[in-house]
């Protein structure tokens, strides 16, 4: 195929394959360059982020590094600007200047290590030479080359967190997750990967929901490459298998606080922080808390101690994940009772875990602020991947009464102050607004000023 023959509708386009050596030698030229008038600010952290990537998979710690094509517009000097991918491309620089670096000083140690030094020159001829497509665009405009990263960063849709834990080989997390989903007693509450990323009525828990419980569950290890998956598993097994035994049988039911994302999660963190008490059986204290603590909708216990949200009908409501996570702990760690093998409660156990703030109750106005509930709670919750911590398209309590609210109107609006909303909705003030604000950001609704009120409506 001849170059002016590659066209993507209209536009010409050129293929071509880089090394890393020349594109720095580009670069260092002029030849190639970053146009901050049509680029995102460059990250130091995220280039060095995946400086780390690319030297994981030089020690072999990861099963390879892959990168897309970077795409540039050839402007016409014939200088490619890079459009998309910048943090690739100065990733990989980051990455041999640390080799570099790391080559000079072995090589001036009183005692050089012949074997370390071999190796890193290895490193260094391996990025050196490493080839990067790269998909150029010929003939854009500035408002081109801007409309073209925004596309790129804007409508492709992201990879759903249970598809992307499952298919990451480097952490053997994963493969936990798939061996606790596929035990007889799970198999019947796990969503399978293959049905979507919404959890369907059928199911109580998605692959995330259950990875991130299992990271939580064992403190979410930096070194997960240095676990005892074996024995962890062990750990597991008796987790879930008694959780199974306590799950009801109906799951199709909307009153089960199970099927929301942050409450698994919740009681993983819980029995990680009572594992480390002294004389405390976290099995025998897990059963009696699954035997005595309903996990419904309808129990204001969680209201009561957790400081989730109630609705009109006195139903729970949890805000979020993170909410949710908040409010199953504090509950449990206000109701729990802790015990032995025996089925003993063990007093002195309770000083040990960290005392939360008694509440017995808690208004509309006071209920959902989280971040600082649980500043502490939520520090040791496993920070996975930014852009997924909720589940894709998760949809907070108060997000769905707003969307509810609007259908459910005769004229399939709302309208009013935020305060005058939020007592509507029976939500606090600062969440019916954060709520709405979300709401926009996601298309999911339009707002409108009309003499001082806002005015909601579905997007179309």
């Amino acid at each position: 195929m001849e170059r002016k023959e590659i066209k993507f509708l209209t536009t010409e386009m050129d293929v071509v394959v880089k090394r890393v050596g020349k594109m720095i030698a580009q670069l260092e030229s002029g030849e190639i360059i970053v146009d901050p008038e049509a680029q995102r600010k460059l990250s130091n952290s995220h280039a060095k982020d995946i400086a780390g990537y690319i030297r994981n998979a030089l020690e072999g710690k990861t099963l390879g590094a892959y990168f897309p094509a970077i795409t540039a517009s050839r402007r016409p000097n014939g200088i490619d600007a890079i459009m998309d991918g910048q943090h690739r491309f100065f990733g990989a620089w980051e990455a041999l200047k640390q080799i570099q670096k790391e080559i000079k000083a072995a090589s001036k140690a009183e005692s050089i290590d012949e074997d370390l030094l071999a190796k890193l020159q290895e490193f260094e001829e391996l990025i050196i030479n490493s080839v990067i497509p790269m998909v150029v665009y010929i003939g854009l405009s500035k408002e081109q080359e801007q409309q073209a990263f925004h596309d790129f960063n804007q409508k492709g849709k992201k990879v759903s967190k249970a598809l992307a834990l499952s298919f990451n080989h480097s952490d053997p997390m994963v493969s936990l997750t798939q061996r606790v989903c596929d035990m007889e007693s799970m198999k019947a509450y796990v969503q399978p990967l293959n049905a979507g990323t919404k959890l369907k009525p059928e199911y109580l828990f998605l692959f995330s929901t259950v990875y991130t419980a299992i990271n939580t569950f064992c403190g979410n290890p930096k070194n997960k490459k240095g676990i005892d998956q074996e024995a962890l598993f062990n750990e597991l097994e008796d987790f879930f298998n008694i959780l199974a035994d306590h799950l009801p049988e109906d799951v199709s039911g909307g009153d089960s606080l199970y099927k929301h994302a942050g409450t698994l999660p919740g009681i993983a963190l819980f029995v990680k922080r009572i594992k480390e008490a002294e004389g405390v059986s976290w099995r025998t204290t897990l059963k009696h808390i699954l035997d005595t603590i309903p996990f419904s909708n309808e129990n204001l216990q969680f209201v009561r101690h957790g400081r989730a949200s109630m609705s009109a009908d006195q139903k729970v409501l949890f805000s979020g994940s993170k909410g949710a996570i908040s409010a199953v702990v504090k509950t449990l760690e206000s109701t729990a009772q802790l015990l032995d093998n025996q089925g003993n409660e063990v007093f002195w156990a309770y000083s040990t875990l960290q005392q939360q703030e008694s509440v017995t109750i808690v208004s509309e106005e006071e209920a959902v602020k989280k971040a600082e509930e649980a500043a502490e709670i939520l520090s040791q919750v496993p920070d996975e991947d930014e852009e997924a911590k909720e589940e894709q398209e998760d949809l907070s309590a108060s997000e769905r009464a707003v969307l509810k609210a609007i259908a459910e109107a005769e004229n399939k609006s709302l309208s009013g102050s935020f305060t005058q909303l939020g007592k509507q909705l029976n939500f606090a003030r600062s969440t019916i607004t954060e709520a709405i604000r979300k709401l926009e950001l996601k298309e999911k609704i339009t707002v409108q000023n009309e003499n001082d009120m806002k005015v909601l409506k579905l997007a179309n």
